[in-house]
């Protein structure tokens, strides 16, 4: 189908997906995303918003929607296991995932945005610039742009990822729990980060430890209490809310560094192009990194011009 030739088609309706579709509309850029799922999971999945990426949010005009959807931390107290050792200023936004993808997308449709979603694009012929989507409706556009996260078919163009494990693995949740700044508690063997979200009386947290044989690669799978105290040091005064709430773990798988951040007709960013390990806190905010600076090639350039520049401006900094 020609309907969306004059389209820049990004694939994947994430943070980076919706963040660059905001900035095309805003530059009136035809463009379409496409996402493989039907609607937006939370699954105990929390986020932060550190400077760098509160700056991008002020560009799209959308900090007064994100305090309404996050919380703005201005410390962060560290403890070393159950000891307070100090506690800094911090300007972080932290809140769920999915607050984050809606604030997004609720802009995105405003600016005249289009979603398809259950699409998924099952196969691309970068020649042609076409799309397959669901394995029978072909798309031909103007240009591809792969925000489809760390398993990313678009990065191999059909070939399994390569993961490596990193040796670390996660567990994380959300936990009933009144907190006014950003926690983080070290030991040994593992890490714990606890946050509040903008749901009042809640917090999101993840720990991080070290492993020899990593979890399943999957945000989706869930472990038991015991396995989890067993791993992670939990502060007395949490552990009551860590009981009988759904808690999920996952293994922290790396790829490769890319050494180049397109091909013909093709553009990556966000997790497709440099998944980063969750506890540095910045994968969302790199993500709003690539949206806007893309955006603002595609602006000023050709298609051509813009992939290079853009990747001249993230290969770098993502690396």
């Amino acid at each position: 189908m020609s309907i969306y030739n004059d389209h820049i088609a990004i694939v994947g309706a994430g943070i980076a997906g919706l963040a660059l579709g905001c900035f095309l509309q805003k530059y009136k850029i035809q463009n379409i995303v496409i996402e493989r799922n039907n609607n937006i999971s939370n699954e105990g999945a929390g986020i932060s918003i550190s400077p760098n990426g509160i700056r991008v949010i002020e560009r799209l005009g959308l900090v007064k929607e994100l305090k309404k959807k996050a919380f703005h931390n201005t410390s962060a107290s560290f403890f070393s296991e159950y000891d307070h050792v100090l506690t800094n200023p911090v300007n972080v936004f932290t809140s769920t995932r999915s607050n984050i993808y809606e604030i997004l997308k609720k802009e995105y449709l405003k600016k005249g945005g289009q979603i398809l979603f259950d699409s998924e694009v099952t196969s691309i012929n970068k020649n042609k610039c076409e799309l397959v989507v669901n394995k029978k409706d072909r798309y031909k556009v103007k240009h591809i742009v792969a925000c489809d996260g760390i398993n990313s078919l678009l990065r191999e163009q059909g070939k399994k990822n390569e993961n490596i494990y990193s040796g670390y693995s996660c567990w994380r949740g959300i936990i009933k729990q009144d907190l006014n700044n950003v926690n983080l508690v070290m030991s040994p063997k593992s890490h714990t980060v606890i946050y509040p979200t903008a749901q009042e009386g809640y917090a999101s947290f993840v720990g991080v430890i070290k492993k020899e044989k990593g979890f399943v690669d999957s945000w989706r799978e869930q472990g038991t209490f015991q396995d989890f105290a067993n791993d992670i040091i939990i502060p007395p005064e949490y552990i009551e809310a860590f009981k009988n709430i759904d808690l999920y773990r996952w293994g922290i798988y790396i790829r490769r560094p890319m050494k180049k951040l397109y091909t013909k007709n093709l553009t990556f960013m966000g997790d497709a192009a440099h998944p980063i390990v969750p506890f540095l806190g910045q994968g969302g905010c790199l993500a709003l990194e690539d949206a806007e600076a893309f955006a603002y090639f595609l602006n000023e350039y050709s298609i051509t011009k813009a992939q290079k520049y853009y990747n001249e401006n993230r290969i770098y900094r993502i690396n």
